[in-house]
């Protein structure tokens, strides 16, 4: 490599590194927010993330992007590698996938998830996008998404399943059983673009 672009590499990453500093600190682990969710309207969704996950849902829709406002759980790229890695919890039972959540970080790919609460009776759109880059191969899909509507008082786990020639979002209700945390699958309908036919 030719020291102009070394330089200019090295010079990106300080300034991406500076940037992230700046933000404000905080515990990275489990943050343990109990704030009210309503039993009776609501139902509550757990989302991963990672920098190489880009996640996005839409609230009262069965499609996403437009006009339509998103929250963002997971960034990818750039931006999702020096962002923030904290998980936020909502108080939701402990899964499989959480306890085993730091045998997914990589290199600035630190894993996480986000919780939200939701209104049930309502569609919410998520859309996905991923991409991973290394030495040795490179994989990546985008625009995939899927729909479905929460009932009241239910938990929701978003998980991504990748496969060399696919990738999908799957969505499993979460229930307290005499054995255990259970995650069941949810069905889902595939969701577009709004706009698109």
């Amino acid at each position: 490599m030719e020291l102009l672009p070394k330089l200019f590499l090295l010079t990106a990453l300080f300034a991406a590194a500076s940037s992230a500093a700046a933000l404000p600190l905080g515990d990275d682990d489990e943050d343990e927010d109990q704030r009210q969710v309503n039993p009776d309207n609501q139902a509550r969704i757990r989302f991963f993330g990672q920098a190489v996950i880009g996640l996005e849902f839409y609230r009262n829709t069965m499609c996403y992007g437009g006009d339509a406002e998103s929250e963002t759980p997971s960034s990818r790229g750039f931006g999702g590698a020096f962002g923030s890695k904290k998980s936020i919890s909502l108080g939701m039972p402990v899964t499989p996938n959480v306890i085993n959540l730091k045998q997914r970080n990589g290199i600035l790919a630190k894993a996480f998830y986000r919780e939200y609460a939701i209104t049930a009776g309502e569609p919410i759109a998520i859309h996905g996008s991923y991409y991973e880059a290394t030495s040795h191969m490179s994989r990546g899909c985008e625009d995939f998404g899927v729909s479905f509507v929460p009932e009241k008082d239910q938990d929701y786990e978003v998980a991504l399943d990748l496969t060399d020639k696919f990738c999908r979002l799957v969505v499993s209700k979460i229930s307290q059983t005499s054995e255990g945390v259970a995650l069941a699958p949810v069905e889902l309908k595939d969701a577009q673009e709004c706009g698109d036919e």
